[in-house]
């Protein structure tokens, strides 16, 4: 138990950190983002988390970029020469963003970032995607994510501005997703199997009315299939849900009222 609680506290202190960078810069600094790149499933997740924040703020949130995003190739995770070509989703994204239109300030959120593939690659596709449509390019790029040691050059993407909500605990990863607590997980896990079977921020995903990434045809795509499935095997799975989501705009709520010190206060 007392480990239990260990992890929860620091998936707590990860949720405030997210909170505070959240509101410092949607307040304090006023920035009117033109998008949220909100890719993959940690990425899609952190992008509710960002929009229940703006909720609480009373702010009107932008719309999402939300795509199936992979780094690597199947069975080769981690392996630099092996990135996945995510190409492929280029007509989809000129299709989510063709009426907005400029994109001047766009807000990337993911739970933590290391190497960047996943930022960098999403930059570069918007670009793409933008001057395929014959607009302007992405001015600043506001990367928000747990620093795993990200670098990045300033001649290759002067667009970036990296602003960390906390740094990594060494040797775990996913960390602000312990703040999802036993009794909201227990269920899930008791029909969708255990980590290895279903990883514990799915269940976030599921929590939160999100679907998933999976494959199809060796394409990643989105599907409502988990889901679906705790509807229909799950007593109240409805009301589990809402249990969950108000535990989040509750600790939301104490983080922005205690938003006193520096967004990087905690690193």
């Amino acid at each position: 138990m007392s480990e239990e609680i260990g992890y929860y506290q620091l998936g707590e202190s990860r949720f405030y950190g997210f909170c505070r960078v959240i509101k410092d810069l949607a307040v304090k600094q006023n920035k009117q983002f033109d998008l949220v790149v909100a890719v993959g499933n940690t990425g899609l997740i952190m992008g509710k988390f960002a929009e229940m924040i703006y909720q609480e703020l009373d702010l009107v949130f932008p719309p999402q970029l939300t795509v199936p995003f992979v780094r690597f190739q199947k069975g080769f995770e981690e392996n630099v020469d092996k990135l996945f070509d995510n190409s492929y989703l280029l007509p989809e994204i000129i299709e989510q963003i063709k009426n907005i239109a400029e994109l001047k300030n766009v807000l990337f959120v993911d739970d933590e970032i290391g190497r960047g593939i996943t930022a960098k690659t999403c930059l570069k596709l918007l670009n793409q995607a933008l001057a395929d449509l014959g607009k302007p390019s992405v001015r600043e790029y506001y990367v928000v994510a747990e620093d795993m040691n990200f670098q990045f050059s300033v001649l290759e993407f002067p667009e970036i501005r990296f602003v960390p909500y906390a740094k990594d605990t060494h040797g775990i990863n996913n960390v602000i997703f312990f703040i999802t607590p036993e009794k909201f997980q227990k269920p899930i896990r008791e029909v969708l199997g255990d980590e290895r079977q279903f990883a514990f921020f799915k269940i976030t995903s599921l929590l939160l009315g999100l679907p998933v990434k999976d494959h199809k045809d060796a394409l990643p795509v989105y599907t409502d299939e988990y889901l679906k499935i705790a509807q229909a095997k799950i007593p109240d799975f409805a009301k589990l849900q809402t249990g969950y989501q108000e535990h989040l705009k509750k600790l939301i709520k104490n983080c922005l009222n205690k938003f006193i010190s520096s967004p990087t206060a905690d690193r």
